[in-house]
């Protein structure tokens, strides 16, 4: 790919990371007005807010999985191709201990 393609490329991936971004923050947004709805009328005729929640929340996982893909093409701009590796790495790893410290918490 010749510089200007790449550049270009680059930048375009830029944007669209920086609106993913934005469109990921308000659905989370959403979420917590949700949630902080539901609490306010104490978890008793919510429907409506559980529901609206619930869709944020569905919407703002399929946003994420976006920009995770978007982010991790840009590694391959951003760095060389030795460090883009070892940040893949360290992020995978992280994700997987996140996995096995899901669930069941410590026993008291």
């Amino acid at each position: 790919m010749s510089a200007p393609n790449r550049r270009r490329e680059q930048a375009e991936l830029e944007v669209e990371k920086a609106r993913l971004d934005v469109v990921h923050g308000v659905l989370s947004d959403m979420v917590f007005a949700g949630c902080d709805a539901a609490d306010a009328k104490g978890y008793g005729n919510d429907e409506f807010e559980v529901s609206r929640y619930r869709e944020a929340a569905r919407r703002a996982a399929q946003v994420h999985d976006e920009r995770t893909a978007v982010w991790d093409r840009l590694l391959d701009y951003r760095h060389d191709a030795a460090t883009a590796a070892q940040i893949r790495a360290e992020v995978a790893a992280a994700a997987q201990r996140s996995r096995r410290t899901r669930g069941v918490g410590r026993s008291r």
